[in-house]
């Protein structure tokens, strides 16, 4: 019987155009395409930033030190990234309905800041009971161990769990631990047929 449900944050419950943002980044200050994203992600600082082990501020100074051929504007670039992240209202509203049933809970690979400043806008720090996020556990997906902080957080077993993901590199660890899983395309009407059969069928 599920009791609980699982969704990742970025591209299911916020419309975050992370690549988008970058882009704009690049086209307003006339950077080369692909030279900022590989300045902000393509270095271990972005993982430590991810986990928890760094703070954002720590991040954009790295960040600004690594910009070769611009300057790094980090205020600006997170001004940027929340004007382009939309809650997704659909899911949201049918997340307060399955809550009245169910567990909810965000597992996500996001800095705690980022977490913190996207979440609130989608208004659900009343119905979110779980929150397993990178930036708070130091641990990433695939990895097993934050899904497990999740199923333990909110007492349950993996068969009575649902992971809902956009990303299908990001569930290995969920399915090792019998979690059901569903990949989210951006169709609503699909995933919820699919939410559907899991329920009926539990």
């Amino acid at each position: 019987m599920i009791k609980a449900i699982f969704f990742d944050m970025f591209n299911v419950v916020i419309k975050g155009d992370f690549l988008g943002t970058i882009g704009e980044y690049e086209k307003r200050f006339n950077i080369s395409k692909g030279e900022f994203y590989r300045t902000i992600h393509d270095f271990d600082g972005w993982k430590e930033f991810s986990l928890g082990k760094i703070t954002q501020d720590e991040f954009f100074k790295r960040c600004s030190d690594r910009a070769i051929n611009f300057r790094f504007d980090g205020d600006y670039f997170f001004k940027l990234l929340k004007n382009n992240s939309e809650p997704n209202e659909e899911m949201i509203n049918f997340i307060k309905l399955l809550s009245k049933k169910y567990i909810i809970g965000i597992i996500s690979n996001a800095p705690k800041e980022w977490y913190g400043a996207l979440i609130e806008r989608a208004n659900l720090k009343n119905i979110i009971k779980v929150k397993a996020v990178s930036g708070y556990l130091h641990v990433r997906k695939p990895e097993s161990e934050i899904f497990i902080e999740a199923l333990k957080r909110a007492g349950v077993k993996g068969n009575q769990a649902i992971y809902v993901d956009d990303r299908g590199d990001r569930i290995q660890g969920a399915l090792k631990l019998g979690i059901n899983v569903i990949v989210f395309d951006g169709n609503m009407k699909k995933f919820k047929k699919k939410m559907n059969v899991y329920l009926n069928n539990n």
